[in-house]
């Protein structure tokens, strides 16, 4: 995977490189909206919330900070 576009953002934590990536796929959420009329059932919610814990613990492990926009 490739940034499709990147910039540089100052804060009070000083400069940061800002990659933009490509979307992967449809959100949870989306996904959820499809496939379940009410409640998703317990198992597949936590798996969702593991793989979702795990990819972030991923990025802070390398100091990289994940920002997702709504």
């Amino acid at each position: 995977m490739t940034a499709t576009d990147s910039f540089q953002i100052s804060g009070p934590n000083g400069n940061h490189e800002c990659l933009v990536l490509e979307l992967l796929g449809p959100s949870v959420a989306d996904y959820l909206d499809a496939h379940f009329v009410e409640r998703i059932p317990g198992k597949l919610a936590k798996t969702i919330a593991k793989e979702a814990l795990l990819g972030l613990c991923f990025l802070h492990e390398r100091g990289i900070t994940h920002a997702g926009t709504v």
